[in-house]
């Protein structure tokens, strides 16, 4: 279909993978990032991420293969999508971000619309 299973940079390096869920055009389940995607030996992405959503499937949070929190998302009344991230181990739920910024096109592990 029409949906991006992988990114690639100019020189053809594997950067991430998407996996899409069946039930809807826009669920995004999981993504994957290549730690070394220059190396040409290592052609894999090694760090999963697993989204979660919402009933409307908003990505509300990004977890890691160990099912700890590394983002977590909150949109605007018009959509408009801010990104927080742990400040460490004392905040799990990511609730006092190091990074809050506003995002209306790509976050840094869920890079959707």
């Amino acid at each position: 279909g029409q949906r991006v299973i992988e990114e690639h940079d100019g020189s053809d390096n594997l950067l991430k993978q998407y996996v899409w869920g069946l039930g809807y055009v826009d669920e995004a389940v999981q993504t994957a990032i290549n730690s070394d995607p220059t190396n040409s030996s290592h052609q894999t992405c090694d760090q999963p991420y697993w989204l979660c959503q919402d009933a409307n499937y908003n990505v509300l949070g990004v977890v890691d293969s160990t099912g700890t929190l590394q983002e977590r998302y909150e949109y605007s009344a018009y959509g408009q999508r801010q990104v927080f991230t742990s400040a460490g181990s004392n905040d799990p739920g990511c609730y006092s971000p190091t990074m809050g910024r506003p995002q209306s096109r790509r976050g840094r592990i869920n890079n959707e619309s």
